[in-house]
């Protein structure tokens, strides 16, 4: 029970690493750094580029190796 405790309290400490780095304050507006005027604004990033794939990637892989966990199960109880 404590090594599920162990795990269950790092994945929610990496779920929350991430939220942090958008905690951070923006520049104060007008104002770039060293009193020089700010330059152009930054464009905006989609997050999206690889999650997509890799989740799909994930489910694919799952799906795979239920599917030959059946098949494993199934020829067993024939034999």
């Amino acid at each position: 029970m404590r090594r599920y405790f162990k795990y269950t309290v790092l994945l929610v400490a990496l779920l929350f690493v991430g939220f942090t780095g958008f905690a951070q304050p923006d520049a104060v507006p007008g104002k770039g750094p060293k009193g020089r005027p700010p330059g152009p604004p930054r464009p905006a990033i989609p997050i999206d580029g690889g999650i997509s794939i890799l989740a799909a990637a994930g489910v694919a892989y799952g799906a795979r190796k239920l599917y030959l966990f059946n098949k494993n199960a199934h020829d067993n109880q024939e034999a």
